[in-house]
């Protein structure tokens, strides 16, 4: 009982020196922003706010006035965060040089757009003239996490080049809103479908695997049927990806040997996904994957890319060998004809009558 007590008050302790420990380094820091600022420089600055304040406490007519402006201004941001889908969670600056006409400050900004988390540090450079001021940024870093949004790593590195905030905030709208409308989709469907959708990545991959409840052909057959190998045709004389892509400008992706710059799959991955056919039931099973990748390029355009890979017994290839090879072909034009929700679906009802 003591020693859980002694617990208790020890981490009260650690928390309270944690605590003065930040403030502490908080302290320091105005410290030593307040610095770079001469006494006269101070003076002046206080003097400006005090005519300011008054000037505008003299033209208000009421505190009612205020309440209005500040409850239009709260109106707009609401307006203003959700047409972006970007709210701003933390913002912290340190100056960190001032020489005459030059200041350098650090900036570090957090914040969700939509569901996706981001971080941003860079520095802002601002020269004073006497006719104007201009502001540079320089040393931008953008933080977010590549392993789950790999279709804007080019982006990201290109915004970082640059240092334009203006086009990074667009398109990371644009690409969020891609993303949210995809794991939307997918919970769709697996709520209304769930014995035949399979997500292997969860509501956050970026495919869905479509499998028949039952095994294709007849039951009962033997294990040689059983263990017989899968495999993913594709169309003689034709590339890999030459009917499987989809754009937004409607038109099919052109694709190479090398890692597919839209966000695609490459040969090897296409190869892969032939290669992992289970053994038993669960092998002799009639398989779509839809695989639906979301990519920006360096210039910001946003695009959805959409792949279609089957997965047969290889009995059942031979006696619809042509069918199954047009099926990424009909899937692409069900994409164009009736968008991306209806597609998916028409695919659904497919594979749940192939038993």
């Amino acid at each position: 009982m003591e020693n859980s007590i002694y617990q208790v008050y020890e981490d009260e302790i650690q928390s309270l020196e944690e605590e003065i420990k930040m403030l502490a380094e908080k302290y320091e820091d105005s410290q030593q922003e307040s610095t770079f600022f001469s006494d006269e420089e101070i003076l002046m600055s206080m003097k400006s706010f005090q005519t300011e304040f008054q000037g505008e406490l003299k033209g208000q007519e009421s505190p009612s006035d205020l309440k209005a402006q500040l409850e239009s201004l709260e109106t707009d941001l609401s307006f203003l965060m959700k047409f972006t889908g970007i709210w701003f969670t933390s913002h912290s600056k340190k100056t960190v040089e001032k020489t005459g006409s030059r200041t350098i400050q650090k900036h570090r900004l957090s914040g969700n757009c939509h569901s996706l988390p981001f971080q941003l540090e860079f520095q802002l450079l601002e020269i004073k003239s006497k006719e104007s001021v201009s502001a540079v940024i320089t040393d931008l870093n953008v933080i977010m996490e590549s392993g789950e949004y790999s279709g804007v790593s080019k982006f990201v590195s290109s915004t970082e080049e640059h240092g334009n905030l203006l086009p990074f905030f667009r398109s990371l709208s644009s690409y969020a809103e891609w993303y949210e409308h995809r794991r939307c989709t997918f919970l769709h469907f697996k709520t209304r479908y769930p014995d035949i959708v399979k997500l292997p990545e969860g509501l956050l991959g970026d495919y869905i695997v479509l499998r028949n409840p039952e095994p294709s052909g007849a039951t009962g057959g033997t294990d040689a049927e059983a263990n017989s190998p899968l495999t993913v045709p594709v169309a003689t004389g034709k590339r890999p990806y030459e009917d499987l892509g989809y754009s937004s400008v409607s038109q099919p992706l052109v694709c190479s040997e090398a890692p597919v710059p839209s966000g695609g799959l490459t040969r090897r991955q296409r190869s892969s996904w032939a290669l992992t056919a289970g053994a038993g039931a669960c092998g002799r099973r009639f398989e779509l994957m839809i695989v639906w990748k979301i990519h920006v390029d360096e210039d910001g355009r946003t695009t959805p890319v959409l792949d279609l890979l089957t997965k047969v017994p290889e009995q059942v290839l031979e006696q619809n060998i042509t069918t199954i090879e047009n099926a990424p072909t009909c899937f692409r034009s069900m994409l164009l004809l009736f968008g991306i929700e209806t597609a998916i679906e028409n695919l659904i009802k497919v594979v749940g009558l192939k038993k």
